[in-house]
């Protein structure tokens, strides 16, 4: 028997193997079930991985830095080198097939294709759950999803060729199926405030009906609102998605624990503790029992 709905989930910057992200997912997955009670065996959760495609070379850059200078803050320079290297990378020429950017983005889609045909026909309902930079690598997947004449990513190349266009399946890759698109710690803004015109992907339209709901905390440099974001528009141009219209931000104060709360909740280390949050936490599951 299928399963009614889909949790898509990508985890954020920094040297985070595949076994403490599926860790974070059991943690989430365990706090969700306590909420949506019998609808829990209707959700299938899946991880996209993508920080293997990073990290060796990452490894490789710091250990031959260290060997060959005299440096410290040893922990601090590997945090900045991982995280910005994970941010710039990313970015780097999307229009190649064989780039990070791509590579990331058939990462996203084989995912959606192995969980295709574990849920049931007419339920192929999708909630993403994007943290930190996971939440631009999934905006830019949709955004290259919805563009007609794609310039980058996958939708360039022949990964996609083996699925027919028009089918359900092309459609359900494209997340047409998506219902609600969370994003918690979203830096977003960090790739975009240099732009003088900032555009969103489409939410009700271009074939796409869902909500975008954006859990940010004050006190987390790397979080941010995306409202603010819709002021910088054309005003020339109609029917265009503006982060204002399109997006819904909660601000909360994330922490995963009373330790926590007393320990990060007031600090940069909130970043991640998002995924632990009651208020978070309780959205996610009403979300689910919509669909579920």
């Amino acid at each position: 028997m299928g399963k009614k709905i889909a949790i898509v989930l990508t985890h954020g910057m920094g040297d985070i193997s595949k076994s403490e992200f599926e860790d974070d997912i059991d943690q989430l997955s365990r706090a969700v079930e306590k909420r949506v009670g019998n609808n829990y065996s209707e959700i299938l959760f899946k991880p996209v991985y993508f920080q293997d495609i990073l990290q060796d070379n990452q490894n490789a850059v710091f250990k031959e830095t260290k060997r060959e200078s005299e440096i410290d803050w040893i922990k601090l320079r590997k945090f900045m080198l991982f995280s910005f290297s994970d941010a710039a990378s990313l970015e780097h020429r999307a229009h190649q097939n064989n780039s990070v950017y791509c590579e990331t983005q058939k990462r996203i889609f084989d995912s959606l294709v192995s969980v295709y045909d574990d849920l049931d026909v007419g339920s192929k309902n999708v909630i993403v759950v994007a943290h930190s930079l996971g939440c631009q690598v999934m905006s830019n997947y949709i955004w290259d999803s919805q563009s007609p004449t794609p310039t980058q990513g996958i939708w360039t190349t022949n990964h996609v060729g083996s699925i027919p266009d028009g089918s359900d399946l092309e459609s359900f890759v494209r997340l047409k199926g998506l219902k609600t698109l969370l994003t918690t710690g979203c830096n977003i803004p960090v790739f975009v405030a240099g732009r003088n015109r900032i555009q969103s992907i489409y939410t009700s339209s271009m074939g796409y009906s869902f909500e975008w709901h954006n859990f940010y905390d004050e006190d987390d440099v790397l979080g941010w609102p995306m409202r603010p974001l819709g002021k910088f528009f054309d005003p020339q141009e109609r029917g265009v998605p503006y982060y204002d219209s399109v997006t819904y931000d909660h601000e909360i104060n994330a922490n995963g624990s009373l330790l926590g709360m007393f320990t990060k909740s007031w600090n940069p280390f909130s970043h991640g503790e998002y995924w632990q949050d009651k208020k978070f936490i309780k959205y996610l599951a009403g979300s689910i029992n919509d669909y579920a």
